[in-house]
């Protein structure tokens, strides 16, 4: 056991997604009221992710896929493809086709830059499904160049 503090063996298994929420609650909250945002995008993320069986709640769906876009899209410019991978894959567990009405451009962003993310994991097969629903619920005709560019 190391002494940083983070060994979640100590708390019992079927605790932990809730410690985990209630962490990413508040830290989400110390973030946002600190102005950090962009700095705990990670931490948010992965704290997030750990507990993504409980996030329930419209406001909060968006606002995780939302963190976890981010967090792809910085990891993504940074080279780190595997861990875009995980973020973006996170968001997609999240993601409905409603999205498509109520956060177009997030939802859009976060399976582009999966299919971006794919084809340079080697993950081709995996986009096929992507492909399609860009496509079909693109608003603009960049939208459908941006998408027809990656494939």
């Amino acid at each position: 056991m190391g002494g940083s503090g983070r060994d979640s063996s100590l708390i019992p298994e079927n605790e932990r997604q809730q410690v985990h929420i209630n962490i990413a609650r508040l830290l989400y909250q110390y973030a946002l009221n600190n102005n950090i945002l962009e700095k705990s995008l990670f931490d948010l993320a992965n704290q997030f992710n750990k507990a993504i069986e409980l996030i329930c709640s419209p406001l909060e769906i968006k606002q995780v896929i939302e963190i976890n876009y981010l967090a792809a899209k910085k990891a993504f410019e940074s080279a780190a493809y595997s861990s875009s991978y995980n973020y973006l894959s996170f968001a997609k567990r999240l993601l409905k086709n409603e999205h498509f009405k109520v956060n177009y451009s997030v939802t859009f962003e976060t399976l582009l830059l999966l299919c971006k993310v794919n084809c340079i994991l080697n993950k081709y097969d995996e986009s096929d499904e992507l492909y399609s629903m860009l496509l079909k619920y693109k608003h603009t005709s960049l939208d459908h160049a941006r998408v027809l560019l990656v494939k």
